[in-house]
């Protein structure tokens, strides 16, 4: 005749179940604490005569451990240097219970150290993510995984292009002889230096078009650099000197001579 099941579960803690009356239910057990957990499951069935059987067996549910981990700072400039502390646990009680690290740092940089601390490079023009992954495991086989990222920042760019570096005085510099190249994902903010022979700077201009200096003089000179400012405090970046300088005038002169007969 037709059968009846009901199924039992000791300890019934931190168990999920479906289909108590059935004869395929699901069971999910979730095992929060520090310890793995025998669990004893009964199954009794019944069928149209009154006749009644039962079975058991005993499953073992083991602690999974918790992975976690700790940065020294989110985002920086590049090179970036992060250390990574492990906040991980055994999921199991006893102070004999070691893990197994798997770290990837997502930069080539694979470890199984307990901490660990790792640079991290950018030498393009916009912010790279790293991701970070680190699976622990313990003595049971059970693992646990997380995972996060780093943010690493381009540094300022200073660089320009010169069309004319010389020509008669009066010799305007700006930015029909020299402009700069403009990185806007680095770059916050350009200031334009003029330095005399001696290395002094005797003229400073802001901003990416505002370069606006006279050479008077004739054979004269003056260096410029270009000093590019971070939009993440980076260290700023700066063009080597370039010389600008005007040539000699002209002389005019001339001499009388006496008319021959």
């Amino acid at each position: 005749g037709n059968l009846s099941y009901s199924w039992n579960i000791t300890p019934f803690t931190h168990v999920d179940t479906l289909g108590m009356a059935t004869s395929a239910p699901d069971f999910s057990f979730t095992t929060p604490g520090q310890d793995s957990i025998v669990y004893t499951i009964t199954l009794t069935v019944a069928d149209s005569s009154g006749c009644v059987d039962s079975t058991f067996k005993n499953y073992t549910v083991y602690a999974q451990p918790l992975a976690g981990f700790a940065v020294s700072a989110a985002d920086s400039c590049s090179p970036f240097t992060v250390t990574f502390t492990n906040t991980s646990t055994t999921g199991l009680s006893g102070t004999g219970e070691v893990l197994v690290y798997q770290w990837d740092f997502g930069n080539g940089i694979l470890s199984g150290a307990v901490d660990t601390t790792v640079t991290f490079s950018n030498s393009g023009t916009r912010d790279t993510t790293f991701y970070q992954t680190l699976i622990v495991l313990n003595s049971l086989g059970c693992s646990d995984t997380i995972s996060d990222s780093v943010i690493v920042h381009p540094n300022p760019l200073a660089d320009f292009q010169v069309t004319d570096s010389l020509g008669c005085a009066p010799f305007l510099i700006d930015t029909s002889v020299v402009k700069a190249v403009d990185y806007v994902y680095t770059n916050s903010n350009y200031v334009w230096e003029v330095l005399d022979n001696a290395g002094n700077v005797i003229q400073q201009y802001n901003g990416i078009n505002n370069l606006n200096y006279q050479i008077n003089a004739d054979n004269d000179s003056v260096y410029i650099r270009l000093v590019a400012q971070s939009l993440y405090n980076c260290d700023n970046d700066t063009t080597p000197l370039q010389l600008f300088y005007t040539i000699p005038n002209p002389q005019p002169d001339f001499a009388l001579l006496p008319d021959s007969i």
